[in-house]
This record gives structure tokens, C-alpha cells and sequence, in this order.
């Protein structure tokens, strides 16, 4: 073999060599086309599954933190009845935003482990909902007693179940 490159001249040498690195870099390159290509549909497979469910989540997120900070802020209307009835209203509203998305939520099929996350959140939804339309009608109601019962609700079960459900949710 080295025979035959002896007897062949520089230019010719020369242009081998680099027609074989031209075919070289063709070969890596279409090879990194393939796999970007490859790699951008899976992406994409991804996306359009996990996008969606993202938003979602953001959505019933959103909702939780306006209930919460409604729930809250009841007290700065003690007494007030028109207050504490948009306040009432608006987590009313909240609520049902919160179900649509939800819904939307659970009709994509989860991954998996998704399920296990969602569902002690889901089931405690209910019931913190209540405290927080609890708290409020008791914020509506000015005399000594309803504050008494007002603080002692919001220090104590409606705190401990919204760390709980805010912990559920990574928060």
C-alpha cells in the first residue's frame, strides 16, 4: 500500500486526503441533523403533552393563592357586610374557576406519579374552600365573640390546612 502513495503525486495526495475529510464531514454532519431532528420531535412529544397540564396547573395555582389571600385579608373588613359579601362572591368565583381547571387538568392522562401528588392536594381542596367562605362569613359578623372565633379559625385550622395544602403543591 505504501507503494501505491509513492508513486502518486503531491497534488493528487493532497486532494484525497482532503476529499475524504469532505466526506467525513458531510457523514457527521448529516449525522448531527439526524439526531437534532431526532431530539426536536421528542421534545415536541413532550410539549404538547406536559404544556398544556403546565398551564393548567398555573391556572388552578393562581386560583388557590387569590382564595388565600382573600381568605386573609377578611378580617381588614370586620363588620363590613358588603365587604365580606364580594369577598364571599370572589372566592365563590375563584372556586369555580379553580373546578374548570381542574377538569382540564384531569382530562389529559397523568404521568406517571402524577396521580400520587394530585390527589391528597384534590382531596383537600374541598374542605380548605369551605374554612375560607367560613372565615369570611365570620369576618362579616363585627361583635367580640365572631372576632374571637375569626382569630382563633385563622391561626389555627385554616392555617394548618392551607400549609398543608400549599405544601402538597411544592410551595
Amino acid at each position: 500500500m505504501r507503494i501505491f502513495f509513492a508513486g502518486l503525486s503531491f497534488r493528487v495526495k493532497l486532494f484525497g486526503i482532503f476529499s475524504l475529510l469532505g466526506i467525513l464531514l458531510v457523514a457527521v454532519g448529516g449525522f448531527g441533523l439526524w439526531s437534532a431532528d431526532s431530539a426536536a420531535k421528542k421534545y415536541q412529544s413532550i410539549a404538547r403533552k406536559n404544556f398544556p397540564e403546565s398551564v393548567e396547573l398555573g391556572k388552578m395555582l393562581g386560583a388557590l393563592r387569590d382564595i388565600r389571600a382573600f381568605a386573609f385579608r377578611s378580617g381588614l373588613f370586620a363588620g363590613n357586610a358588603d365587604e365580606a359579601d364580594k369577598a364571599k362572591k370572589r372566592i365563590v368565583d375563584l372556586a369555580g374557576q379553580y373546578g374548570e381547571y381542574r377538569l382540564t387538568y384531569q382530562s389529559t392522562p397523568f404521568l406517571p406519579g402524577e396521580e400520587a401528588l394530585f390527589t391528597p392536594v384534590d382531596s383537600a381542596w374541598t374542605g380548605w374552600r369551605d374554612l375560607a367562605l367560613k372565615l369570611v362569613e365570620i369576618a362579616a359578623r363585627p361583635d367580640a365573640k365572631n372576632i374571637e372565633e375569626y382569630h382563633s379559625l385563622l391561626n389555627g385550622e385554616f392555617r394548618e390546612t392551607t400549609n398543608s395544602l400549599f405544601r402538597g403543591l411544592g410551595e
